[in-house]
Order: C-alpha cells, then structure tokens, then sequence
C-alpha cells in the first residue's frame, strides 16, 4: 500500500525491531527521521524553563490559523501548553484543539479559540466527530476571511520561490 514501510529499528541496547509503519505524507523516511531538528541547542536563548517544541499540525486558511495537538491521554497535557493556547487564542486569533487518543483514534478534544478562551471542556468524540469539529472551524474560517487570493501575500511568496526554483501553488 502506497504510504505503509517496512522498517528496522536498532534500538541502544542491541535489539532490533521491525514493524510497519504508515506515513502518507513523507516521501523519503530516512531524511526525515535523520532530518529531525535538535530544539535543546537553542534552549539557553529562553529564560526559565521556556524551550521551543513542535507543533504536530498548523493550517492558515482564510487568514485564519487552527493548530492540533496530539496526545494520547490527558495526562500528556502540560499547563504550559494550555497557558499558550489561551494566549494565542486571545493575542493572535489562533485556535488550538487537543486531540486524545491512540494514534488515527481519537476519544476526545479540548479547544481554545478567540471566542471560546475559557477552553470548551473535555468533549468526547471519534473520527467522524473530529472531522465535523475541523469541518466546522473551515467553514467559519471561510465565512469570516480576512484574505483573498488577490493580496499581495501570494506574490511575495511566489517571488521567493521562483528564487530557489519553487513555485508550488
């Protein structure tokens, strides 16, 4: 199937594992495990204990921005994420939804969102209520645009990329 690899892990203690995985999106597996930044080297540009981590899924639509997170309980969850979500939901109109479960099997979703800054409460859901919740969000990201196709964000990128042979719509 296009997407499943086979793959070999050679873990520190000697064993090796081998197992299937499913990665649609990644077209050379190696560069991207071997591709993966090291956030720790920039750690000491932050006071405290402010580190940099990544973001599991960012859309831009409509001049809107939705982030996911992807946990697999609650108990994964830090104050110092839901503190950043509150934050962006209210400084920078971004919505963030945390999403519980096991991998491609969600149970249920937390968001926060410029509306909703108090958090929406733990909500239960499955794929097709996740899907109608991100549905959702798209068509309000579309009703309340604050871009268009013509703005001249489209032409600033285009430029950069023709500079370095891009240009992917």
């Amino acid at each position: 199937m296009i997407g499943h690899r086979r793959i070999k892990v050679w873990e520190d203690n000697g064993d090796v594992k081998e197992t299937e995985v499913y990665l649609p999106n990644i077209k050379d597996i190696v560069g991207f495990l071997n591709g993966t930044w090291d956030l720790k080297m920039y750690d000491d540009c932050f006071d405290g204990k402010n580190k940099m981590g990544d973001i599991d899924a960012s859309l831009e639509l409509f001049g809107h921005t939705l982030q996911l997170e992807f946990k697999r309980d609650r108990t994964a969850l830090t104050a110092g994420q839901v503190v950043k979500a509150i934050r962006q939901a209210r400084h920078s109109s971004i919505t963030t939804i945390f999403v519980f479960g096991d991998t491609n099997r969600p149970h249920e979703y937390l968001r926060f969102s410029p509306k909703c800054l108090e958090g929406t409460g733990f909500i239960k859901c499955d794929i097709a209520g996740l899907s109608k919740v991100l549905r959702s969000w798209h068509n309000w990201a579309k009703r309340n645009a604050l871009t268009s196709k013509k703005d001249a964000d489209w032409k600033t990128a285009k430029r950069y990329l023709a500079s370095v042979g891009g240009g992917k719509k």
